[in-house]
């Protein structure tokens, strides 16, 4: 809870988080919301990996630009993501 504080995100607004040396945390208002926000999770996980095997030395995303993406864009992600998954 204190990285979210540092970071001035709210666990409302921000329903995953990748703990280094750790499994992935995800939650929500129901135990489908959790779910789903672990299929999130795991395809910007894979989006990340992808980035980083075509273009290593690819520049980090800003804080403020990721917490943006995650609360206006998550639909748009996971339809993309879904997509990419189901090779379309």
């Amino acid at each position: 809870m204190n990285c979210l504080q540092e970071k001035k995100l709210s666990y409302e607004e921000i329903e995953m988080i990748l703990v280094g040396s750790h499994a992935p945390f995800t939650w929500g208002k129901t135990a489908e919301k959790a779910v789903y926000n672990s299929k999130v999770l795991e395809s910007l996980a894979h989006m990340a990996y992808v980035t980083e095997q075509v273009k290593p030395m690819a520049p980090r995303l800003k804080d403020a630009l990721i917490k943006n993406i995650l609360k206006e864009s998550m639909d748009r992600i996971v339809i993309m993501a879904v997509r990419w998954v189901n090779g379309e």
